[in-house]
């Protein structure tokens, strides 16, 4: 994305072993300031973002405790503040593309709610991205109340393992092959309801 230009060397994404309210917790301690969390991606994993030698140093306190952490391979601290002018150089270049309103509900963890079509929505929620934190966790849970049990994985099986540790036996993961991603939308009356998951 070429509003991401520049950015390089603000900072990565580790994956911990934590809570969310253990991590903000384990932050106070620390008094690490420059790190934040970036999402939740189930009760007992949440992702942080901060600069290396931050993260490394989070990393050791956890393997001390005998905590996992896993690193992101990514060059850019996403889901944080360090990135505001990259969303602002996102979202007035996105502005000016048509967009149409959702032909099936979208959820956005992010947001925490259905998008409905307003102009101007798609921009602003797509370089909201690149700053605000997700929830995976409650995305999951809240499609898998209002009926959903298969859950189309477009990520080559990330997302899937997440599905799988949130929900359990409640869902059922199909990772269609690269060909089909997006799945195809079901045509006519649908048995089940079916839920499309995506980073």
């Amino acid at each position: 994305v070429l509003a991401l230009r520049g950015c390089e060397g603000l900072g990565t994404l580790a994956a911990v072993g934590l809570s969310a309210p253990e991590v903000a917790a384990l932050l106070a301690e620390l008094g690490r300031t420059d790190v934040t969390i970036a999402g939740v991606n189930h009760a007992s994993q949440t992702v942080i973002a901060g600069l290396a030698p931050a993260l490394e140093e989070i990393a050791s306190a956890l393997a001390a405790k005998g905590r996992p952490v896993t690193r992101v391979p990514s060059r850019y601290p996403f889901h944080s503040a360090a990135l505001i002018p990259a969303s602002e150089r996102f979202h007035r270049a996105i502005a000016q593309v048509g967009t149409r309103p959702p032909a099936i509900p979208v959820w956005s963890p992010i947001d925490q709610r259905l998008y409905t079509g307003q102009p101007g929505e798609v921009a602003a929620a797509l370089a909201g991205q690149l700053v605000r934190p997700f929830q995976f966790l409650d995305a999951l849970t809240r499609a898998a109340d209002a009926g959903a049990t298969r859950f189309f994985d477009t990520t080559g099986g990330r997302i899937g393992r997440i599905v799988t540790k949130v929900l359990g036996d409640r869902a059922i993961v199909e990772i269609p092959e690269p060909s089909q991603v997006p799945p195809p939308l079901p045509q006519g009356d649908v048995d089940e309801p079916i839920a499309i998951v995506s980073m």
